[in-house]
C-alpha cells in the first residue's frame, strides 16, 4: 500500500522529485527519505556552510541519484568542493573532471576548472621529495590561467602556478645548497645555474645568484664572482641577499 501510495503522488510531481520519492520513499532509516531533490540540495549547501563535509558530501550524493535533476552541475561541482576540503584531492579531481564533461558548456566549468588546478596542487609534497606532481600543478595550472586571463579564477589559477614554479625552483636551489654545504661546488653551481635558466621569474634568482657568488669566491673565481655580484645588485637590489652582500654579511 505504501508503494502505491507513493507512485500515486509522484505522478503530481516533477521526474526529478517523482524518482526521489520513487528512490527514499521505501524502508525506514533512509537520509532525506521522501524529500524532493532540490530540498535535499539544500541541505547540502547548508551543511557545506557550516563545514560539516559529511553530512553535505551525503546531501550532494543523494541529490545527484535523481535523473534529470536540473540543478546537478552544480551539485557535482559543490560534492567535489567537499571532497577537497576533506583532503581527498584524488576523489575531489575525478568529481571536478566530471563537471567537465558532462557540462562542458556550463557556468560551472570553469570553477571545476580552477578545482582541478587547486587538486593537484594541494597533492604537491614536501620539496624534498620527488616533484613529478608539482611539474604537473604548474603545467596544468598555467593552462587554467591562460584559459580564464582577466578574470579571478585565472588570477588565482596563475598565483597557484607561481607557487608550484617556485617549488620547482627551491628543489633545485636546496639541491645545490645540499652540494654546496659538502664543497661540492662543480654540481652545487650547476644546480644554482639551473635556478637561473629554468626558472628566471622565480623568488629563488636572487639566493641563487648570492651563492653562485659565494661559490665562485671559494674556488677562486674572482671574474665570475664578481659578475654574480654586480648582477644581484643590479636585477635584485631591494632583496634580502643583496641587503646581506651590501652589509657585508654572510649566511
Amino acid at each position: 500500500m505504501r508503494i502505491h501510495a507513493t507512485l500515486r503522488l509522484s505522478t503530481r510531481l516533477s521526474p526529478g522529485a517523482a524518482g526521489l520519492l520513487l528512490l527514499w520513499g521505501c524502508g525506514g532509516g533512509v537520509p532525506f527519505r521522501g524529500m524532493p531533490a532540490d530540498e535535499v540540495y539544500e541541505i547540502g549547501l547548508r551543511e557545506m556552510a557550516e563545514e560539516d563535509w559529511n553530512g553535505a558530501e551525503k546531501a550532494f550524493e543523494a541529490a545527484l541519484t535523481v535523473s534529470r535533476f536540473e540543478r546537478a552541475a552544480e551539485a557535482r561541482l559543490n560534492l567535489a568542493r567537499v571532497l577537497y576540503e576533506k583532503e581527498d584531492y584524488i576523489l575531489a579531481r575525478a568529481e571536478f573532471q566530471r563537471v567537465i564533461d558532462r557540462y562542458p558548456a556550463d557556468t560551472t566549468t570553469p570553477h571545476a576548472s580552477l578545482g582541478i588546478c587547486r587538486s593537484i596542487a594541494a597533492e604537491s609534497p614536501r620539496v624534498e621529495r620527488d616533484q613529478t606532481s608539482t611539474a604537473t600543478a604548474e603545467l596544468l595550472c598555467a593552462q587554467v590561467a591562460a584559459d580564464y586571463a582577466g578574470t579571478l579564477i585565472g588570477l588565482e589559477a596563475a598565483r597557484l602556478q607561481q607557487v608550484m614554479y617556485d617549488k620547482l625552483a627551491e628543489k633545485d636551489y636546496e639541491t645545490a645548497r645540499y652540494y654546496h654545504k659538502r664543497k661540492g661546488f662543480d654540481p652545487a653551481i650547476r644546480y644554482y645555474e639551473e635556478v637561473l635558466n629554468e626558472f628566471p621569474d622565480s623568488k629563488w634568482v636572487p639566493w641563487a645568484l648570492y651563492q653562485l657568488m659565494r661559490a665562485s669566491e671559494s674556488i677562486g673565481y674572482e671574474d665570475e664572482a664578481e659578475g654574480h655580484r654586480q648582477r644581484l645588485l643590479g636585477e635584485f637590489p631591494d632583496s634580502e641577499p643583496a641587503r646581506i652582500v651590501t652589509n657585508g654579511g654572510d649566511t
